[in-house]
C-alpha cells in the first residue's frame, strides 16, 4: 500500500536528535529505531494511530512495487500493544485489528523492518531490482517508504493528516 502523501499531507520527520515527536499532532507516528548490533540487522517500528469510529482498523503493508514481488519477507513480527486491543492475520501484508470501546482510540503497533538485500555488505554492485528494496548495511541504510511503512486503511487516502516518522539507533557515518 502505502499511505500516499499527498500534496497538502503534512511529513514531520524527526532526527534522532528530537527524540519524542508529538505524537499528540500526528494522525500516522512511526517511531523507527535501528539495531545495527543484533542479528538480524533490523529496525523496530512503532506505530501510533487512532483506529475508526467502530474501534477497528484494517492495517495494510507493501504490495509489490518497483519490481519486488516480496516485501512481506522484510516486514515481520506485526503485533499490536495493549489491553483490549486484538489483532488478527487476514492475509499476506493484511491484518485486522479490533478495540474494545472501554479502551479508547489510539493503538500501538510494532513490527519489525530486515534486510532484504543479502549482499548489502559485499564489495559488488547491487543486481538492480535490489534497489527498491529495504537494505540495512553495516554503516548505511535505505527504506523505501513503499516497502517499509505499514498503515491504516481508513487513513490510506487522508490529504488532510499528519504523518510523524522519529529515527533513532542510526549507524554512525
Amino acid at each position: 500500500m502505502i499511505i500516499a502523501l499527498c500534496a497538502s499531507a503534512t511529513l514531520a520527520a524527526h532526527a534522532a536528535s528530537s527524540p519524542n515527536a508529538p505524537t499528540d499532532t500526528c494522525a500516522l507516528d512511526y517511531q523507527i529505531e535501528g539495531k545495527w548490533n543484533d542479528t538480524p540487522r533490523r529496525f523496530d517500528v512503532r506505530m501510533n494511530f487512532d483506529v475508526d469510529a467502530k474501534g477497528e482498523a484494517t492495517l495494510l503493508g507493501p504490495k509489490s512495487w518497483g519490481g519486488v514481488e516480496d516485501f512481506d519477507k522484510t516486514i515481520i513480527a506485526v503485533r499490536v500493544l495493549g489491553d483490549g486491543v486484538s489483532l488478527q492475520f487476514v492475509e499476506s501484508n493484511q491484518w485486522q485489528i479490533n478495540q474494545s470501546a472501554s479502551v479508547g482510540k489510539r493503538v500501538t503497533v510494532r513490527y519489525r523492518i530486515v534486510n532484504g538485500v543479502a549482499t548489502i555488505d559485499e564489495d559488488t554492485p547491487i543486481y538492480q531490482p535490489n534497489f527498491h528494496r529495504n537494505a540495512l548495511g553495516k554503516s548505511h541504510f535505505q527504506l523505501i517508504g513503499h516497502g517499509a511503512l505499514v498503515g491504516p486503511r481508513h487513513l490510506a487516502n487522508s490529504c488532510n493528516r499528519v504523518t510523524c516518522i522519529t529515527f533513532s539507533g542510526l549507524p554512525d557515518g
